[in-house]
């Protein structure tokens, strides 16, 4: 009932002195057929395990090769367990090997290549050049093909179809009803609570903003719960990235990489991804900030006193931190809240977009902040989007939004409909590290379609939340009323065929 290929080295042969017993040459257990069935039912595969490791370890000390080691000791001394299966299922490369010897001069006789270790990758025997063209095919290989039907058309069709404005906000649509390959926890994940009060960093980010999420991490001792957006070519990448070039993500085990695979949307999925990285957050608390900004010195240990002494839950208070930019590529992030308020006096930093979105983190009133002493509560404004600590209970984010706008500032006003109260901790803040615009940023700004688009979905989803909670919300007076009007036009349908442009 155990299906294994016979070792193509001489390792159970030699005479070493922590050789575990072994059939022969020993059996490989790199890949194993498995009957579950007669396991179950015909062995008590426990006791058998725990013997033979009881019988060996007084003499042995430990095992060489793991889990081989005590399989092999079983199968030695009941070699009827085993089912002897073609070399063909698993070549094993090494400088060792005998694996010429099992598929000869055809190659195509290989079902599967087995490298056991990076340093074996890398071996200079016969052939190991073609297996490893062939398996970087496979690391590049785009995962969402074998979703597709690949067929032939056994006829042409001509169709034409008329578009209405509606049509224009397809792509926006599409992300809503978005299902993402995903990869939970794709490097090894460590981490338990530290008490009841214990909080998770959760983010989101492309592979081009890699090197933010490494000098975030110098910052943040804490847990993070981090979805990647990347293609299936980029994963060697990322690996090569925090294995060989990273020491600060290398030696951290307390950060949850979660891989979610690149389609052919348009628009980045920001707000699906905040939904990983938030659903697999272990903690009872997390912070919902963004991978281009630096948290100051010793946040976490702050932002965990703050929860300790608010209580937020299930009060429904939220933790906002103030937010600050730099104008320098490479500013230093303050040590403290003094030095801080040192750089915003000499211009050095100011609060976060307070030029370009001011009724982003006007709410915050960074003027309040600046001499508050003890946390304080501010009233929930229109197009507010701060950075929250909250009970990892919180709602998830509305996926309408996807690329650039209104995509925090609609969870926001859902906390707010669901009456959550924001309070401003005086003592906590995070700094913007300045970048380029992001794709979708720039169609924001370009494209009039797009926040036609934006002004629809935002009108959607204050009438679903006026339906789900009974509660409206009035509009800013300076929101943009040409948009707004046709956006409005769309909903009801009267828009036509009109010239957006």
């Amino acid at each position: 009932f155990i299906g294994l290929v016979e070792n193509e080295s001489s390792w159970y042969y030699t005479n070493k002195p922590n050789r575990w017993p072994a059939l022969g040459r020993g059996y490989n257990t790199g890949v194993m057929l498995l009957d579950l069935k007669k396991i179950r039912t015909t062995t008590d595969w426990t006791r058998l395990w725990r013997d033979a490791v009881n019988d060996n370890i007084k003499r042995l000390n430990h095992t060489t090769l793991a889990d081989q080691d005590v399989i092999n000791a079983i199968i030695k001394n009941q070699p009827r367990f085993v089912y002897d299966m073609s070399c063909q299922y698993n070549v094993q490369m090494s400088t060792t090997t005998l694996a010429k010897n099992c598929y000869g001069e055809n190659k195509d006789n290989v079902k599967i290549i087995h490298w056991n270790s990076p340093l074996k990758y890398g071996v200079k025997i016969r052939d190991a050049h073609y297996f490893r063209d062939i398996h970087q095919s496979y690391v590049n290989f785009d995962g969402y093909l074998l979703r597709e039907k690949l067929h032939r058309c056994t006829f042409i069709q001509h169709v034409t179809v008329k578009m209405n404005n509606s049509d224009l906000c397809s792509s926006f649509r599409a992300a809503q009803q978005l299902k993402l390959r995903t990869h939970l926890y794709f490097m090894d994940y460590s981490y338990k609570n530290s008490d009841g009060f214990d909080v998770t960093l959760a983010l989101q980010l492309s592979m081009d903003r890699l090197l933010f999420l490494e000098r975030l991490v110098n910052y943040w001792e804490g847990p993070l719960s981090v979805a990647i957006y990347l293609a299936d070519c980029d994963v060697g990448k990322l690996l090569n990235f925090i294995e060989n070039w990273s020491d600060t993500l290398r030696d951290r085990k307390n950060i949850g990489y979660h891989l979610v695979f690149k389609t052919d949307q348009v628009h980045y999925p920001v707000n699906y991804l905040r939904n990983v990285a938030l659903e697999n957050v272990n903690t009872p608390y997390v912070f919902l900030m963004d991978v281009d900004f630096v948290p100051m010195v010793d946040l976490y240990s702050h932002l965990k006193a703050a929860i300790k002494l608010i209580n937020p839950y299930p009060q429904k208070k939220c933790l906002v931190v103030a937010a600050f930019e730099s104008a320098r590529y490479r500013s230093s992030v303050p040590r403290s809240k003094a030095a801080l308020l040192a750089r915003l006096a000499a211009r050095d930093l100011a609060p976060f977009r307070h030029h370009e979105w001011p009724r982003g983190h006007r709410a915050t009133n960074y003027t309040r902040w600046t001499t508050a002493n003890a946390p304080y509560e501010v009233e929930w404004q229109s197009d507010y989007e701060p950075y929250l600590v909250v009970h990892r209970s919180v709602p998830k984010y509305d996926t309408r939004f996807s690329g650039f706008g209104w995509n925090k500032v609609s969870h926001s006003v859902e906390l707010r409909a669901q009456g959550y109260r924001a309070v401003v901790l005086p003592g906590a803040f995070v700094v913007h590290t300045p970048h380029a615009p992001s794709q979708d940023i720039t169609a924001f700004r370009a494209d009039p379609h797009y926040r036609i688009c934006l002004a629809l979905l935002k009108q959607e989803f204050m009438e679903d939340l006026k339906s789900k909670y009974n509660i409206t919300f009035k509009e800013p007076s300076n929101s943009d009323p040409m948009y707004l009007a046709q956006a409005k036009s769309l909903i009801l349908n009267q828009a036509g065929d009109q010239d957006l442009n």
